[in-house]
């Protein structure tokens, strides 16, 4: 069943990618409904092998946007937002570094391999990430709050990451969409004429697509950050943790990767 999941993951994104471009080219004129209607005419006449492509392409493509969308919210966005404070960046990406800043004076305790405290130290979106789910998946059992909570958050993680993938696809579609009129374009033995009610109808619908897709992204990610720390601050406050870890400790090898 988790495979299962793990692959319309994959395929999803995909999917979403083949059909916004799809729509992109009708909505602009560049495909008009006789020729959407051929299209799909041919696919219904070999159903099978045209599902077989569809379902390997959109896999294949699907797998390539999630790839895309670990390295923007992973390194790409809290460099950007961190380094250049592009602000708009923030809400795209998980950060538990606040979490981490809470959870040291709730019982939290990060060292160093030689012992040194390092509650000073400023965490960084990927190190907070690692410490946050080395306690979560090192603290859970069946009847704690995190063993309770785990299949829940999995569940928003992997809605979020979905939301992520189709973000990068439709960013992907409209681009491809913009290149591919770019190349008629230039191709044409006719004078080139950059503003057509055609482009401005692409732009238009396709900076509409990125933005909904935007949107559903932060509302994603603002949902799975809060439930993980809701969760994650009441383990520290149980008391079947305090009893047995009055201090919760956390070692890092490589502080200075922080």
């Amino acid at each position: 069943m988790e495979e299962a999941k793990r692959f319309l993951r994959y395929v999803i994104p995909g999917q979403v990618f083949l059909l916004e471009l799809l729509a992109i080219f009708v909505v602009s004129g560049v495909v008009s409904v006789v020729q959407l209607k051929g299209v799909l005419g041919t696919l219904t006449e070999k159903a099978l092998e045209s599902a077989l492509v569809i379902l390997v392409t959109s896999g294949g493509l699907g797998y390539l946007f999630s790839a895309i969308h670990h390295m923007l919210t992973r390194e790409f966005f809290p460099f950007v937002s961190k380094k250049w404070k592009w602000h708009w960046t923030a809400a795209m990406f998980v950060d538990y570094s606040e979490l981490l800043s809470v959870a040291q004076t709730r019982g939290l305790l990060i060292q160093d391999p030689n012992g040194v405290d390092l509650s000073n130290k400023t965490f960084s979106p990927e190190c907070a990430w690692r410490v946050t789910s080395a306690v979560w998946h090192g603290g859970k059992d069946s009847t704690s709050v995190l063993g309770l909570a785990t299949d829940r958050c999995e569940s928003l993680a992997d809605i979020m990451h979905g939301a992520g993938a189709t973000f990068v696809a439709t960013a992907a579609a409209v681009i491809v969409a913009l290149a591919l009129k770019i190349r008629a374009a230039f191709l044409s033995p006719h004078q080139i004429e950059v503003v057509t009610a055609s482009n401005v109808v692409l732009l238009i619908f396709g900076a509409l697509l990125i933005w909904f897709h935007r949107r559903n992204l932060i509302a994603t990610t603002k949902h799975c950050q809060g439930v993980v720390e809701i969760c994650f601050l009441q383990h520290l406050d149980s008391p079947e943790k305090l009893k047995v870890h009055p201090k919760l400790k956390v070692t890092v090898l490589k502080p200075e990767f922080w």
